[in-house]
């Protein structure tokens, strides 16, 4: 059994293979008072996310537009920039995990026949939009701006980085 699938679209992201895993990575960052992009930004990850558990310390400390997917010691990670400027969606498929930035070509690809989640394609037209991790399909989930998620096994552990509202300071005004 594998550990899953990354279906891409071609232009744009940068992969690389390293003993531990592979890099696949879209964008460019600020990073310790550096600018990274294509090669040097996939290096850049492998070499400062050792494993799973630091990569999360390490993405909180990048600036910039970017989409990562880590594959290394039996997880997937993939984490967005802090406005989702490259949107990522997740899912379950064939006991195998998939992370894409194309539903549509991993759909072509894979043969997967998501079912229509109706209250969520309910919210899509009324909003133009779906609510937090939901997508229009069923057990297909989209990775939010400033979010992190581990991948591992039938299990999914998220972390948001970065919210843009104080909710601390919402909270302390209310009586």
């Amino acid at each position: 059994r594998g550990l899953g699938d990354v279906y891409k679209r071609q232009l744009d992201w940068f992969t690389e293979q390293h003993d531990a895993g592979m890099v696949c990575v879209k964008g460019n960052v600020r990073y310790r008072d550096a600018v990274y992009e294509g090669a040097a930004f996939c290096r850049l990850v492998a070499s400062a996310a050792a494993d799973a558990g630091t990569f999360g310390e390490f993405v909180r400390e990048l600036n910039g537009c970017f989409a990562i997917v880590l594959q290394r010691d039996g997880a997937l990670c993939a984490a967005t920039d802090r406005l989702r400027s490259f949107p990522l969606c997740r899912t379950r498929f064939r006991d195998a995990w998939l992370v894409t930035d194309d539903l549509l070509r991993a759909m072509e690809d894979t043969g997967m026949q998501p079912e229509i989640d109706s209250g969520a394609m309910e919210q899509f037209l009324l909003s133009g939009f779906v609510i937090g991790q939901r997508t229009v399909f069923r057990d297909i989930f989209a990775v939010q701006a400033a979010e992190i998620v581990l991948l591992r096994d039938a299990e999914t552990e998220s972390e948001r980085y970065f919210l843009s509202v104080s909710y601390t300071h919402l909270r302390a005004h209310e009586t």
